[in-house]
Formats: structure tokens, sequence, C-alpha cells
């Protein structure tokens, strides 16, 4: 037991951790030798003198090797129990240390959001807007319907969602269709766009403005005016995994200048955060299309 705990408790951690191997070896002999000559001499001590004793009792030196032969099976033994120890005290701190990097990452986005909301005054925003329906209401019905989605866009952007973690999907994809249907006005729906959602999402939840990225993407930099390329856009819903699919053909020529909510690099770490070892992201670049395959489990 001496040799054990003085091996687990002192010798590993001061001369190990440091990478002194010499010196290691050179106290655990030492250890061993000592801890053997105290056993002898404690045996010598306690036992009774008696012409038996004295005669089955070996020679001091060999008593000495043969205890310290067994005292250096407990070397390996006490590595082992060390080793193992300090992995699981390592892995509990790096368990620790990433949940607290998770945390603080967590609370960066949703202050880049909040700052967001902050830089706009909803009301008058949304008061503003609501002016401009009515003006345009009786003029046109394309502007006074984009003003509608705008608002609708904004409020879901700005003031629904910008603190809560989770969102029915429904939402998200209202949002999306949204999103599609202004840039349709825009370009007086001459625009080749697929959408196709699959799957029952009435009751599934998704982190807000996950998707919407890869849209904006896609109408940034895509060919939308070929029939025969048109930009597709899957959702598909089995289960508790949703299968999110965006292909569209590239754009070949001036791409339009378009800033998205929150840009790719920022989709990917949310994605990270909030579907850790949950979702799947495959991203093609071809020089002639873009796909984007998104799996997450919900």
């Amino acid at each position: 037991m001496a040799t054990f705990y003085l091996s687990l408790k002192v010798i590993f951690p001061f001369l190990l951790d440091k990478k002194k191997p010499v010196l290691l070896s050179i106290i655990i002999f030492l250890s061993i030798f000592s801890i053997a000559n105290l056993g002898v001499w404690i045996d010598k001590t306690l036992m009774p003198i008696t012409e038996e004793n004295i005669q089955a009792t070996p020679f001091w030196s060999i008593n000495v090797m043969v205890r310290s032969w067994y005292l250096m099976i407990m070397i390996p033994t006490a590595f082992v129990y060390w080793y193992a120890e300090k992995t699981i005290i390592q892995e509990k701190k790096q368990q620790e240390i990433a949940k607290q990097t998770s945390e603080l990452e967590k609370i960066i986005v949703r202050s880049e959001l909040s700052s967001i909301k902050n830089q706009i005054n909803p009301a008058f925003l949304f008061n503003t807007l609501n002016f401009f329906y009515f003006q345009a209401k009786t003029h046109s019905s394309n502007l006074s319907r984009a003003i509608t989605l705008l608002s609708e866009m904004m409020s879901y952007t700005l003031h629904d969602n910008y603190q809560v973690e989770k969102v029915p999907l429904a939402s998200e994809l209202k949002h999306i269709q949204n999103y599609i249907e202004i840039q349709q006005l825009r370009y007086d729906n001459r625009l080749q766009v697929i959408l196709t959602v699959l799957g029952d999402i009435s009751d599934k939840q998704i982190m807000p403005l996950i998707l919407i990225t890869f849209v904006e993407n896609a109408f940034k930099h895509g060919e939308l005016n070929t029939p025969l390329k048109p930009l597709k856009i899957t959702v598909n819903v089995e289960k508790d995994e949703l299968q999110f699919m965006i292909h569209n053909y590239k754009r070949q020529g001036p791409i339009e200048i378009q800033s998205g909510k929150i840009g790719l690099e920022n989709t990917k770490k949310r994605l990270q955060l909030g579907y850790a070892g949950c979702h799947q992201l495959a991203i093609i670049d071809d020089p002639y299309f873009y796909q984007v395959n998104l799996f997450i489990e919900m």
C-alpha cells in the first residue's frame, strides 16, 4: 500500500508531468528498496526469536530482493490507476470548458441579434410601413402587397424571434415563402423557383433564421430566369429529421449585392451551437451550380 500510494500521489504527479524519466526511475528504485528494507526490519523486530524462526528466515539481502520484486508489481498498477484518473479529470475539464465556450458563443450570437434589433426602432418602422401600405393600396396592388410582406418579414426577424431558441418550422417556412414572393414581385413573377414541402411540419421546432441564409445566397448568386434551370428548394420532414436541400445554377456575369440577415459563417456557427452532433451540412460549390444539403435531427 505504501508503494502504491507513494507512486500514485507523489512520484507520478510530480515527475511524470515534468517529464523527468531518469529521476523518476531513481526515486522509484530507492523507494522500493527503502520500503523492502523497512518491511524486513519490521519482520525481524516483531518475529519471536527462536531457533526454528532463525533457521527458516532467509538472509537479509535475499529477503529484501524478494520483497522488492513483489513491490515492483505495484508500480505498473499505480501507473494505470494514475493515468486513468488523470485522463478522466482532463476530460471533465475539457467538457466544462466546451460547455462554457458554447454558452459564451450563444450569448454572443444573441447579443448580435439583439444589437441588430436595437439599431432600428420597431414601432417607428412598422408604423411607417403601415403608412406606406395605405398610401400605396389605391395605386398599386403589387406595391401594397410587397409592403405587407416586408412588414411580416421584419416583424419575424426583429421582433418575434430574436431572443427565442426555437420557433415553429411552419413559421420559418412562411418567412422563406414571404421572401420568395417579395422577390417575385420585384421581378414581375419571372423568377423560376420551385419550393417543395413534404411531410408533417405542424409540430416541429427549429432555430430561427437558419434556412433563410441559404435561400438568400441562392437569389444573390443564382440564375433564376431560365425555365430549364430553376432554383429548387426542398423541405422534407421524416419523423424527427429535417432534410433541407437547395440547388441553383450559378449566374454568369455580375452578382447582385444583397446582404442577408445572418451570414453563412454565422449560420454554420449557430448550427454547431444549436445542433452539435445532431446535424450534417454538405455544400457542393461547382463552377456551374451550387447545392446545399442540410440534415437536422429535431
